[in-house]
Formats: structure tokens, sequence, C-alpha cells
């Protein structure tokens, strides 16, 4: 059904193609912004990611094109094993022809044509990853926090989120706030902070008062 609406191509971006990649980025955003618009994207994080990750080769950045015209992307990782899916997106228009299936057909047999071993979808239970694969894996943080006075507040504050979690855990509610919050901090530190530990302790007091 594709074929008929002209060329369908699949363009993986080289080392070499930061600028061109660079160029297209913004409509990569736009499609995932109307796509999940309540999704939060720190100004500059992405086109940071393609400069320095693309030309080493960390960075993996592809896309669909239909006559030379792209419809479908994704931003995904590559080690030496391992491809990491990371952020798809696609033109509205086309989501009845089930474009983002393609791409991630294309996306796969590439992982392992090029004698990668694991084609990783990263985290979240998005329902179209049941389609492709039954395996699971468990995710886990590790944090470790200093003696000081700052470290014993935000220990605390970390400890109050965990028994919120689990009095919510099921609630869309936490999900909408706990992915705000969390985006929230990561942008005050990137763009206010000079202390981030003290901004953490700020946002985390409260995504818990208004999450409780």
């Amino acid at each position: 059904m594709l074929d008929g609406l002209g060329e369908l191509s699949y363009h993986v971006y080289g080392r070499d193609e930061l600028e061109k990649a660079l160029q297209v980025l913004p409509q990569f955003l736009d499609a995932h912004e109307k796509k999940w618009p309540n999704s939060f994207k720190m100004p500059g994080f992405h086109e940071a990611l393609l400069t320095n990750g693309l030309p080493v080769g960390l960075v993996h950045f592809s896309e669909i094109r239909i006559d030379g015209n792209p419809v479908s992307w994704e931003l995904g990782f590559r080690d030496s094993s391992k491809a990491y899916s990371y952020m798809p997106a696609y033109r509205n228009e086309y989501s009845s022809y089930s474009i983002g299936k393609v791409h991630l057909a294309w996306l796969i047999e590439e992982c392992f044509q090029n004698g990668l071993s694991t084609f990783d979808f990263m985290r979240g239970a998005e329902e179209y990853k049941n389609d492709w694969t039954d395996l699971q894996a468990d995710t886990h943080r590790y944090r470790e926090f200093a003696g000081g006075f700052q470290s014993r507040i935000k220990l605390f504050a970390d400890g109050a989120i965990k028994q919120v979690k689990h009095l919510v855990r099921l609630s869309p509610i936490y999900v909408f706030f706990a992915e705000f919050f969390r985006n929230l901090s990561s942008f005050l530190k990137h763009e206010f902070c000079s202390s981030p530990e003290l901004y953490d302790v700020f946002v985390e007091f409260l995504a818990y008062s208004v999450l409780a």
C-alpha cells in the first residue's frame, strides 16, 4: 500500500552528515510533538545529542522517505553489541499506512545485518513493543548521597517521593506529574542552577507537595 504513494527509501545519517541531520531535526521534533503533545523537550537537548553523538557513531538517526521527502524518523543509540531505539516519530497523515512499523522493520533488519546482537526498545511499556518481542528486562537506578546537609534533606525527600509512588503507583495523575517534575528538574539545573543538588531538593519537595 505504501508503494502506491511513491518511491519508498530508508536513509541512515552517516557520521559525516551532521549538517543535514540538524536541518531535518525540526521536522522530526515537530512530528513527535504532534504525536505526544505533553512530552517535554529541553531546548537544545536533541541538537546536542546529534552534534556530539552522530560524528562518533554513538547516535543513530534514520528516516523513511517517500519520493525523497522524509515521513518517519527514529533517533537511537548504538554500541558495540546493541541498538537502542530511543525516540520514534512519523507524520500523522501516514499513520494509517503503519509507517512506524515499516521503519522499525528496517531498523531491526539493519541492526542484525551489522552484527549487533540486541535491538533494545528501551524503557516504557508501550503496546507496540509487544508486537515485536515478549522479552522484558528490569531496569535499576542506583543513587548515592554524600553526608552533607543538602544530601540528607534530599535523601529524606527521596524517601517521601517513594512513599507517594507506592500509594499512587497506578494513577495517571502520578505518571504525568512524575514525568513533569523530572523534566523540570533537569531544565532548571541546565538553565539556571549553580547548585544542582539544591534545585533537586526544591523540585522534589514541590512534586511531593502536589502529589500528596
